[in-house]
């Protein structure tokens, strides 16, 4: 159940949706002071409003369809249509005419406008006092004006200027100026008043007292006038929708009608007539010129319009000025940001830039303080907030904004974030200087608490209707004071931009600064290493050479720049250099090759890797040749030859040995048990038992320890063999000697042709297989699936079951040599079998692994390379492995 706190915040909401729905553009009515006629583009009345009925005297059945020239002269609706085509704007775009019927007369001021398909004709009877009007000469007092805004000096004098030249001519109570902030509440900046009027100089009015659909009429129809806030609104009949199916638009209308609630607000301030015109800048409504009047008035079109013209011309005068001091912040602007490019100085480092310029930088954005976060460095100057407080507005960023801009001037009610709450700095722009937020700059701004002065409490009051909630104007305009706080000064657009433009200049510096600091860490590598390394450009010159090279040679520092490598190397190495090299020219990969030669008696061998350099356009520019001296290591290698040899040859004729003891062992236990079991205890049967089963698992053992010692990493030359076939005589092998009848073994797909010899694939095969059906759950029967899937240059096999699973923490251990999860009782086994798997895969290029859901199943995969294996000759990395 809702609360009465939230009840009230649900029906506020409910009448400022309802205000912001009012359809004021078509109110369906109009004000008394004048007609309104709509017209087809043959000037026929298809609508009127209620009042010209009563002025022509003819019921609304013979009205309608009627031309317009019954009334008006065809000579002035010439000069009416006149208005509608495209011209430069006139001082004054309306025209006087007569309108007449057989028993009256009147004199008008008329102006013409379309609405969709209609056109719109309305007429303002005359005055009796307007006739001195016509001798005025309103395009001198423009002029006039026009030339004294220019004299002003100050803003305060040019809005004072505006206000006292509007008031003079139109000869209201008051005038004001009203200048709306971000967020559409309107301050008064300028007043000229009667003193019998109440001043509302420097107070404020809630962005509520002029709602977005007031606005927008006022961003294009820049006048309107209220000459009564009693009137009665006049109907315009017949009141059916348009040939659009919608009610007639008036939002160019002059005469349209006004909402109730505007009515009332206006009663409630006193006032018996009001007008406003709309102040434009750049294309965007800045402000309005408001005038009020304490008994009913109607100044006349020609005077409004001046007053129009006055408020266009200081629209015009005001963009211009904000212009004009828009391009001396923005050369300023312009002129500290090149102060600060040329600060960025190739041999200074970021941090040290930031310590001595970081004053020039809070300039530009006019900020209180800066951080700069890279990586895990704060670097702060200025009003910044302490560590967490920003690593909280950083961490909100990155989850919030993400890699965009934010700005706010109220960071505890943008973000929420409590560290910013009664927090001395208010306002910050984030700018991410990398696509996380682990790189950004952060500007800065503080606190600024001011009393903003209201006429009236800018609460919003409602009442219930029949059609729901809706808002109702406030009686009170007396003065009140709020405080203010949390805010800074708001962030201009070009602030925003400008600091992403700091953010990217700073970017650049710190990837140049990571560029030197890595060249500078690559020349120490390069100097400091034990190989020969050179560069040579495309036309075979050595432009660069290490320490190791030049000690190679006894040459000083720039010795051999400049020289052909061909005449540094020896005619067979240049010979095959120039081969290689054309082997990266065809490639563009690197390529390798070895060198053995004999120098002061001892034998050397030397491995040179080449590999292409290239440019920011992708370029080949240079090659940079490696040479190594790796003799020790190919002495390694080869003494580690010389004893696995010599060890697999004691462990194979150990082994082997070990085979005729454990038979002899096997073959007189069994004669003892027949020839003298009728002399032996159960205790005795017992023990024979355990030595006839201890040789057996002995024997197994032996046996697959000579294959594991077997296997050796060699270069092997395999013959294709079809594995569908190699499978289908592993699982009749399986099915006479070991597997149980009740296993399910499935071929998912059929198996390819491999490299590989049909032994080797049989016992990867038999293990994993057997695997599969011993480490099954009890009572359930084994369901294998075995399967092969292109992994390009790959086979990859499969061997699932429906077994006991394997814990995470052993899916790697159990490919190492005796590594046993289970006891002997439990399952029975020697821990070598996936061992010997993976010395297999590992001859052909490839590799096996097991994935694996405890109680639901293990998977394991191997993969065979679709083509023989490569020479290991081929690449450096392989050279350095075979000799080590």
């Amino acid at each position: 159940m809702s609360t009465p706190v939230e009840k009230a915040q649900d029906a506020l909401q409910q009448a400022l949706d309802n205000c912001a729905k009012e359809p004021i553009h078509i109110p369906g009515a109009i004000q008394p002071h004048g007609y309104l006629l709509v017209v087809d583009e043959n000037f026929k009345i298809l609508k009127c409003s209620a009042n010209f009925l009563d002025f022509s005297g003819l019921p609304q059945d013979e009205l309608i369809g009627t031309p317009l020239n019954t009334f008006i002269k065809t000579e002035s609706i010439n000069e009416l249509a006149n208005l509608l085509i495209d011209s430069a704007l006139s001082a004054l775009r309306y025209c006087t005419l007569t309108i007449q019927t057989t028993q009256l007369e009147l004199r008008c001021d008329a102006v013409l406008h379309r609405s969709g398909a209609y056109r719109i004709v309305e007429l303002e009877p005359h005055r009796p006092g307007d006739g001195h009007l016509q001798n005025r000469d309103f395009h001198q007092e423009l002029m006039q004006f026009s030339v004294q805004l220019q004299k002003v000096k100050t803003e305060t004098d040019l809005f004072n200027y505006v206000v006292a030249e509007i008031k003079q001519l139109i000869n209201f109570g008051r005038v004001k100026l009203y200048r709306f902030d971000n967020d559409w509440n309107g301050e008064v900046v300028a007043e000229a008043r009667d003193e019998r009027m109440k001043s509302y100089l420097g107070l404020n009015f809630p962005a509520s007292d002029i709602p977005e659909q007031a606005r927008k009429l006022y961003s294009i129809n820049y006048l309107r006038l209220i000459p009564d806030t009693e009137f009665t609104p006049v109907r315009i009949l017949p009141d059916d929708l348009d040939q659009e199916g919608a009610p007639l638009d008036l939002s160019f209308s002059c005469l349209r009608s006004v909402s109730n609630v505007h009515l009332q607000y206006l009663i409630n301030m006193n006032l018996k007539a009001s007008m406003s015109i709309s102040v434009m800048q750049n294309g965007r409504l800045w402000g309005m010129i408001v005038c009020h009047h304490d008994s009913t008035y109607r100044p006349s079109y020609a005077v409004r319009m001046a007053a129009e013209l006055m408020a266009h011309t200081f629209s015009a005068f005001l963009s211009n000025h904000t212009l004009l001091k828009f391009n001396s912040d923005e050369q300023l602007r312009e002129l500290k940001f090149r102060e600060l490019n040329q600060a960025l100085s190739p041999d200074v480092l970021l941090e040290d830039l930031l310590e001595d310029h970081h004053q020039l930088i809070l300039d530009l954005l006019n900020a209180d303080g800066v951080i700069i976060k890279l990586e895990d460095k704060f670097i702060s100057f200025g009003m910044t907030p302490d560590k967490p407080a920003a690593q909280s507005l950083i961490d909100w960023a990155g989850r919030n904004i993400n890699d965009k801009v934010f700005a706010s001037n109220s960071l505890s009610d943008f973000t929420g974030l409590q560290e910013f709450e009664n927090n001395p700095i208010s306002g910050a722009i984030v700018t991410p200087i990398t696509r996380s937020m682990d790189n950004c700059i952060i500007f800065f701004r503080r606190e600024i608490t001011t009393e903003k002065k209201w006429a009236g409490k800018p609460e919003k009051s409602i009442s219930q209707t029949e059609s729901g909630y809706q808002l109702t104007p406030r009686a009170s305009f007396q003065r009140w004071v709020e405080v203010v706080s949390n805010k800074s000064r708001l962030w201009s657009t070009e602030e925003v931009e400008l600091s992403a433009a700091i953010s990217g200049m700073l970017l650049s510096k710190q990837y140049e600064d990571s560029l030197r600091l890595a060249s500078y860490k690559l020349d120490a590598v390069v100097n400091n290493s034990t190989s020969l390394i050179y560069i040579i450009n495309t036309e075979g010159l050595i432009v660069q050479i290490n320490a190791k090279a030049r000690e190679a040679f006894c040459l000083p520092k720039d010795g051999l720049v400049g020289n052909h490598y061909r005449e540094v190397f020896s005619k067979s190495l240049s010979d095959i250099t120039d081969e290689h090299i054309q082997v990266v020219q065809t490639t563009a990969e690197s390529t390798s090759f070895n060198e053995q030669f004999v120098q002061g008696g001892s034998e050397f061998h030397v491995i040179t890797v080449i590999f292409p350099l290239y440019d920011s356009s992708s370029k080949v520019y240079a090659y940079c040749i490696i040479s190594s001296d790796v003799s020790e290591m190919h002495n390694v290698q080869e003494t580690l030859k010389t004893s696995n040899k010599e060890l697999e040859r004691v462990a194979f004729v150990a082994s082997h040995d070990l085979q005729e003891p454990i038979r002899m062992i096997a073959l007189f236990t069994r004669l003892l048990r027949s020839e003298y079991a009728d002399h032996l205890d159960e205790t005795a049967h017992e023990y024979i038992n355990y030595t006839l089963n201890a040789t057996d698992r002995m024997r197994v053992l032996i046996h697959d320890l000579l294959e594991y010692a077997r296997l050796e990493k060699e270069d092997i030359d395999p013959p294709i063999i079809e594995s569908n076939d190699v499978l289908e005589q592993t699982l009749d092998e399986l099915k006479f000697t070991s597997m149980p009848a009740d296993v399910s073994v499935t071929i998912a797909s059929a198996l390819p042709s491999v490299p590989m010899k049909p032994e080797h694939f049989t016992c990867i095969m038999q293990n994993l297989i057997s695997n599969a059906f011993k480490y099954q759950k009890k009572n359930t029967a084994a369901a294998i699936v075995i399967d092969c899937t292109d992994d390009d240059p790959y086979w990859r096999f499969s061997v699932s079951d429906n077994g006991i699973g394997i814990k995470p923490e052993y899916l790697t251990k159990i490919f190492d040599i005796f590594q046993r999860l289970h006891s002997k009782k439990d399952y029975d086994g020697t821990g070598i079998g996936l061992a010997i798997c993976t010395k297999i895969t590992e001859l052909y290029g490839g590799k096996v692994w097991a994935e694996s859901t405890q109680d639901k199943g293990s998977t394991f995969f191997f993969t065979i390379r679709k083509t023989r294996k490569q020479p290991s000759s081929v690449t450096l990395s392989d050279r350095i492995e075979s000799i080590s």
